[in-house]
């Protein structure tokens, strides 16, 4: 949960040039190799949690003929993604 509300959030997502400040690796929404052999695709979900603050949930999705063929020798993204939510909250909640 993030205390400010959804458009605080919203602000920080849309400013994706600036992402480096939450050290996950992250520098986009999005990304393809050459010839489309994977493309991935980060989703938000930025939502009211009812006592005025943001729940905040972020999707890692893989598509192409190549996520299939390594998917088992892929490490685990789900670090990444939590050092990324953390960075967003720190960012709306203390502006750093």
């Amino acid at each position: 949960m993030i205390a400010p509300g959804p458009e605080a959030v919203r602000a920080v997502l849309t400013g994706g040039a600036a992402w480096p400040w939450c050290d996950s690796g992250a520098g986009g929404a999005g990304g393809q190799m050459p010839l489309g052999l994977i493309r991935g695709v980060l989703t938000f979900e930025v939502s009211p949690d009812g006592n005025g603050g943001t729940a905040f949930h972020v999707r890692e999705a893989y598509a192409g003929p190549l996520p299939g063929l390594i998917w088992r020798s892929m490490p685990d993204l789900g670090p990444s993604s939590g050092r990324f939510a953390q960075g967003i909250k720190r960012r709306v909640e203390t502006g750093r």
